[in-house]
């Protein structure tokens, strides 16, 4: 080996050498980096996003700030109350959405994106307002709250299933009520009473409150009528038209209606009448209802036997007019003597189809009502017509409402309720066993009595 080629194979080996060292060291390199990436990611992910602060107001419809109210991001626990004067101050992340609250308004949402200086204004939530009834003078509270029980029904109650008197209106819409109606048709009172009768010779009806006002629902005796007869000319109930009613407060019992004093002993009925509402456009209201009556309840009476006493017929014109109202006489079949002296035939008659008759009731009412700054009104006309089941009877009533509040001061208020009710009744039938009610005369005749 020459002095040349061993250099070439020093220079071979340190090449090699340099080569592993080189190899080893990129890997170590390699290596390192390797290990430190993820580290490096993490850091990377790991960037706070810069908050950004939320500031404004938050008012009322009638711009009046709202206190307490619930500022905070949606989905998280950051957030604030409204100070006394409805101001708030909010750091969110910049895109973050902000819900705005409070009881009796709908929720706002706003999206932040470092706004300064916003002014909220929540709406009243209406559907809240079920939620609050009237008790005695008017005084409203949370239901929840009270502790006796109360009954509310709306007005739409009565109009879709309407009845003349608003009294018999009630019968099945409020538990503990009893309703009964006198059996003489459109324009008769009706008798009301809260959890049974209270007193045995006293008055058990409850007190009527007509928009704050007792009212007097005192049944018409000025023909006399009562146990052996008279007519009934209705009562006060009679003369309210339903399409004039917002709602009805039923207050049960004694401790209901304290405060109206011993004549709400028996239960008070609180009765609110429409009325214009603030915000809203004037409205105009028309409703006319058809109502066709029929009788439904014929009764089964017996088919056997005719006019006359101990099993004889009448034969003459004596023993017919005597015997009347009586149904002892023979087997039907054959003919007899009537009152007039005619001979017809002795045999069963269905009088009920030829007596009563197919009654139409139509109501057709009018309103207008609407708002301005400090003044709500209504005003309403009505016409009402019944052709009664009984022949020749008949009644016509015209009415005229009026409801308005003029806001005088912020806390002070002067309303004007008026209504006027002309009614005209024919024909009216009298009560018990009265020459006049034609009912009972209908029911006392013999089987084979022909009333026309």
């Amino acid at each position: 080996m020459t002095k040349n080629e061993s250099k070439l194979l020093s220079l071979r080996g340190i090449a090699k050498v340099s080569a592993f060292c080189l190899l080893f060291s990129a890997f170590s390199v390699n290596a390192t980096m390797a290990t430190s990436a993820p580290a490096g990611s993490a850091l990377d992910t790991q960037v706070t996003q810069q908050g950004k602060v939320v500031t404004g107001t938050v008012v009322d419809e009638a711009g009046i700030p709202v206190i307490g109210a619930n500022v905070i991001q949606k989905g998280t626990t950051n957030g604030v109350i409204t100070d006394l004067d409805g101001n708030f101050s909010l750091e969110v992340p910049d895109g973050a959405v902000i819900e705005i609250s409070y009881i009796g308004y709908t929720s706002q949402e706003i999206t932040a994106s470092g706004q300064t200086g916003l002014q909220v204004k929540l709406a009243e939530d209406t559907q809240k307002i079920d939620e609050v009834v009237v008790t005695a003078l008017g005084i409203k509270r949370q239901s929840r709250s009270l502790g006796y029980s109360t009954t509310q029904v709306g007005g739409e109650d009565f109009t879709m299933a309407r009845d003349p008197n608003l009294g018999n209106a009630l019968s099945g819409k409020v538990a503990g009520v009893s309703v009964s109606g006198n059996a003489t048709g459109t324009g008769g009172s009706s008798r009301v009473v809260i959890r049974g009768n209270a007193s045995m010779t006293g008055n058990n009806m409850p007190l009527y409150v007509i928009d704050g006002v007792p009212f007097s629902n005192e049944i018409s005796f000025s023909s006399g009528a009562g146990q052996w007869g008279g007519k009934d000319m209705g009562d006060g109930l009679s003369n309210i038209n339903p399409d004039d009613i917002e709602s009805i407060q039923v207050l049960k019992g004694a401790a209901a209606s304290a405060l109206y004093g011993y004549r709400g002993g028996n239960g008070a009925i609180l009765i609110t009448t429409k009325s214009g509402k603030k915000g809203k456009p004037i409205s105009i209201e028309f409703n006319n209802n058809l109502t066709f009556n029929k009788i439904y309840d014929y009764r089964d009476f017996q088919q056997v036997y005719g006019q006359g006493t101990m099993g004889n017929r009448p034969m003459s014109v004596d023993a017919a007019r005597s015997t009347e109202q009586s149904s002892w006489g023979d087997r039907l079949g054959g003919t007899h003597i009537n009152f007039l002296g005619n001979e017809e035939p002795y045999e069963y008659i269905n009088n009920w189809p030829n007596f009563y008759r197919t009654g139409i009731n139509n109501t057709t009412s009018a309103s207008i009502s609407g708002a301005g700054d400090k003044i709500t009104y209504r005003f309403g006309v009505s016409n009402m017509t019944d052709k009664s089941i009984l022949p020749n009877a008949s009644v016509s009533q015209q009415g005229i409402n009026l409801n308005t509040t003029y806001d005088i001061l912020k806390n002070l208020h002067l309303t004007v309720n008026a209504n006027y009710v002309f009614e005209k009744n024919k024909g009216k039938a009298s009560l018990s066993d009265g020459n006049g009610n034609t009912n009972a005369s209908l029911l006392y005749r013999p089987a084979n009595f022909d009333i026309r």
